[in-house]
């Protein structure tokens, strides 16, 4: 290629640049739209060209890996000086965007409206996160202007509650009509009668937040077995506010108190203690022997699976025992045919009893295995047995030997 040519290569490259960055939203749509008109041609040419370059597609879907967890990695430890760095220069930061919005109020509208379209969906909840977090931050201001705001339209129109009563008088008096049977049935049933508390959004949220976590709490078995107490106590219902108070005092101050620890220092029936005792025992027994069956499944399990493995192998055994075994088999078969004819024993067929040595002796190597599996499933049973008989309560078992709970072992 002489120099001209270069230049004018070099030239037209220039020219296609300036243009695809002159025309960057029109490349993008048409691209976009050429992918959804073609999708169907473009999958299967992809598919095609995969099957006939299968270890090039998959030297290309491994350099991409690669490259990918390379850039997660880079990323990873951007994002980790950056949070090192942050508390450092975050002042500067905040100020620097600030200023940006300040001398490029263009280009943030144009940010912004990019970011909508791209992702709606998230716009819509980061707007609604954000415009939450400022009612929340300036809560006070906010009612304190809907009560002024409420105020000026009843000044200017004393009748607006009695025009919008009169536009939906119906809905109305079924309003009325069921707060009047709600009424009746509290009332049928000795209840009080329904008492409305009104609550800020803000408290309602954190109300809800609070009752998630308490439900969504992992409870070790000494808070379950003290809740299970203390709804069952005779006096349940009837716990002065002093104890309740202590106990959520021990509770939330002291997390090193066990729960029936506290249920101890509360409750100080002898025989109460000692149901709680019982119950502990009965509840520590029912786990272990969960845990137990649990164990004993899995030894089943493991164990049938070593059987079916070695079953399943018996044609590479036999076929292994052949190679080594067929030629000395056939030569023993072959004297002991001699010696039969020799007595005036009719001879062997030596292909015939050659076989069957062999598949006798393949038998005998397969029984000796199992009878291996079965006896190391075994000592893992008696092992199992062993660990939950000594860990049971005193006067409890969580099933002793003999009972015929175990697994049964195939012979």
């Amino acid at each position: 290629m002489s120099a001209d040519e270069k230049d004018y290569a070099e030239h037209r490259r220039e020219v296609d640049r300036r243009w695809r960055e002159a025309n960057a939203e029109h490349l993008r749509d048409y691209r976009r739209r050429y992918r959804e008109k073609n999708s169907e041609y473009l999958a299967e040419r992809a598919r095609a060209w995969r099957e006939a370059n299968l270890e090039r597609a998959r030297q290309h879907n491994r350099d991409s890996e690669r490259r990918r967890s390379a850039r997660l990695r880079q990323q990873q430890a951007r994002n980790a000086r950056a949070r090192e760095r942050y508390p450092e220069i975050r002042d500067q930061q905040i100020e620097r965007g600030r200023r940006f919005r300040r001398e490029h109020p263009d280009k943030v509208c144009e940010y912004q409206r990019r970011y909508k379209e791209r992702h709606p969906e998230r716009h819509r909840a980061n707007a609604a996160a954000t415009a939450q977090r400022y009612r929340d931050a300036h809560a006070d201001e906010i009612r304190e202007r809907q009560r002024l705001a409420a105020a000026e339209r009843r000044r200017a129109n004393p009748d607006a509650y009695k025009e919008q009563y009169a536009r939906n008088i119906e809905k109305q008096r079924e309003r009325g009509r069921n707060a009047s049977r709600r009424r009746a049935r509290l009332k049928a049933l000795d209840l009080p009668p329904r008492h409305v508390h009104r609550t800020y959004a803000a408290d309602k949220r954190a109300h809800t937040a609070d009752a998630d976590e308490f439900f969504r709490r992992q409870r070790s078995l000494d808070i379950r077995s003290a809740i299970t107490l203390e709804a069952s106590h005779p006096d349940a219902l009837a716990v002065p506010d002093r104890v309740d108070t202590r106990r959520r005092q021990l509770l939330r101050g002291s997390p090193s108190i066990p729960a029936i620890e506290r249920v101890r220092r509360t409750v100080r029936e002898p025989e109460y203690r000692q149901r709680l005792q019982d119950w502990q025992d009965v509840r520590r027994a029912e786990t272990l022997r969960a845990r137990r069956a649990r164990d004993l499944q899995r030894v089943r399990e493991s164990h049938e699976a070593a059987r079916q493995k070695i079953l399943d192998s018996r044609p590479a055994i036999y076929e292994g025992h052949r190679r080594r075994r067929q030629a000395k088999v056939r030569e023993e078969v072959r004297m002991d045919s001699i010696a039969r004819a020799q007595r005036g024993l009719p001879p062997y067929d030596l292909d015939r009893e050659t076989q069957e040595r062999l598949d006798a002796e393949v038998a005998e190597t397969l029984r000796t295995r199992l009878g291996e599996v079965r006896d190391r499933t075994l000592r893992r049973v008696d092992g199992v047995l062993d660990k939950y008989d000594r860990a049971a309560p005193h006067g409890t078992s969580p099933g002793v030997r003999g009972s015929g709970s175990g697994p049964s072992i195939a012979r």
